[in-house]
């Protein structure tokens, strides 16, 4: 799926210094959401230093990064193994996690992705999560994240985006086996 800087732009609907923005930087299609965000990013400061004005909504600050506890049994999982190139070795992770970003709380967020009839269920939800929610939500590991200086709530749609990567990162750094969006 491709993921558009400037969505409105090609219907015309934005507003005069944006469609101006469009016409100096043009459309850009990008193969994934952070990659559209950072070329954002990146746009928007280029302007920035050239003392004119622009603003770029990241998004309210209302997400949160959760940790949620997987089955070793998705170690046979091959985008999991793809994720986590060490499996391959036969060396064995401290434990199987999947990590996201929600606007919802984490239980509320749980629920969704075990619950095959809902619209934001994951195969990794119905499939993999520990159960119940006390067993899978890891928040000892989110506190073991936020120690080392890190946020993991009241983040932008952006930053949790970024914070996911870096959340999944940190945690396969630790000797977990890890998957993220």
């Amino acid at each position: 799926m491709k993921k558009i800087i400037t969505d409105n732009a090609v219907t015309g609907h934005l507003p005069g210094h944006y469609r101006r923005l469009v016409q100096e930087e043009g459309i850009e299609e990008y193969d994934c959401e952070i990659e559209a965000w950072d070329a954002a990013v990146c746009i928007r400061d280029r302007i920035q230093a050239q003392n004119r004005s622009v603003e770029l909504n990241l998004g309210e600050a209302g997400h949160c990064l959760y940790i949620f506890q997987m089955h070793d049994s998705v170690c046979s999982d091959g985008k999991f193994i793809a994720m986590n190139p060490q499996l391959r070795s036969g060396r064995q992770p401290r434990g199987c996690l999947y990590v996201g970003k929600t606007s919802q709380e984490c239980r509320e967020r749980y629920s969704q992705h075990r619950d095959e009839t809902h619209p934001a269920s994951t195969r990794w939800g119905t499939r993999f999560f520990l159960t119940p929610f006390a067993e899978a939500y890891r928040g000892d590991l989110i506190l073991a994240y936020q120690q080392t200086g890190e946020t993991t709530d009241t983040l932008t749609h952006y930053h949790a985006l970024k914070g996911e990567c870096r959340l999944r990162c940190w945690l396969q750094a630790s000797g977990f086996a890890a998957y993220s969006r």
